[in-house]
C-alpha cells in the first residue's frame, strides 16, 4: 500500500480521517460514505463485520479474478487499488482528503463489479448503485482523465445447504449501467457532504 500512495499522492492533506484498516491512508471509501450518512458515530468505531456469506463472495470475486469462473465478463485490470484526492472550498479556504476503492476489474471504459447475494440484482438496483460511479471517477483520475463511460454490474446467486453450505446456484445476471459526467459530480457531493458530516461530528466532541 505504500507504493499506492507514493503513486498518487505525492503529499497528504490535513485530514481528521482514521486510517483506513485495509488501505493504512486517511481515507474514505464508497462503503465508508455510506456508513458515515447511516451513522458516524457507529462508523468511527470501526466495528468490522464479517459473515460466512461475505467470506464466499471474497472467495467468488478471487476466482473471477484469477479468470477460474468461465463465462464472467471482465477487463484488463482487476482488484487494482486506487486513490483521488477530493477538494471543496470553505470560504476562501481550500479543504483536500482522500478517497480510496479497489474496483473488481477495469478497463478503458467500463467498470466490472462483481455481487453475490441470495437474490439477484434488478437493474434500478445497478443503475443506482453509487459505488459505481466511484469507481469511474477513480479510474479516471488514475488513468489520465479518462473516465469509464459505462459499468457491467454481475450478480451471481447463491444458496444455502446445511450440509453443502453457501454455493453458487449458476444463475447470473449482468446489468450494463451508463455513467455520465453528472454521476460523477453527484458522488463527489456525497463524499464532500459526508467528510463535513464527520468533521461537525468531531468538532462536537472536542
Amino acid at each position: 500500500m505504500k507504493k499506492l500512495l507514493a503513486t498518487n499522492c505525492k503529499k497528504l492533506p490535513a485530514t481528521n480521517i482514521p486510517l483506513h484498516p485495509r488501505y493504512n491512508l486517511p481515507a474514505l471509501s464508497w462503503s465508508d460514505l455510506v456508513a458515515i450518512e447511516q451513522d458516524v458515530e457507529r462508523w468511527l468505531k470501526r466495528i468490522k463485520r464479517t459473515t460466512p456469506s461475505m467470506q464466499y463472495g471474497t472467495f467468488v470475486h478471487n476466482q473471477i479474478a484469477r479468470r477460474k469462473l468461465k463465462g464472467i465478463p471482465h477487463g484488463t485490470d482487476p482488484e487494482k487499488p486506487m486513490t483521488a484526492m477530493m477538494s471543496f472550498k470553505v470560504g476562501r479556504k481550500s479543504v483536500s482528503f482522500l478517497i480510496v476503492g479497489t474496483p473488481d476489474d477495469t478497463d478503458d471504459t467500463t467498470i466490472y463489479e462483481y455481487k453475490t447475494g441470495l437474490k439477484l440484482w434488478s437493474k434500478k438496483q445497478a443503475d443506482n448503485h453509487g459505488q459505481l460511479f466511484t469507481y469511474s471517477f477513480l479510474k479516471g483520475k488514475n488513468n489520465n482523465e479518462k473516465y469509464p463511460s459505462h459499468a457491467l454490474l454481475v450478480s451471481l446467486e447463491t444458496a444455502n445447504d446445511e450440509d453443502a453450505g453457501i454455493y453458487l446456484t449458476g444463475k447470473t445476471r449482468v446489468h450494463e449501467v451508463k455513467i455520465t459526467a453528472m454521476d460523477r459530480l453527484k458522488i463527489q457531493s456525497r463524499f464532500v457532504n459526508a467528510y463535513k458530516k464527520l468533521l461537525t461530528h468531531l468538532s462536537g466532541q472536542e
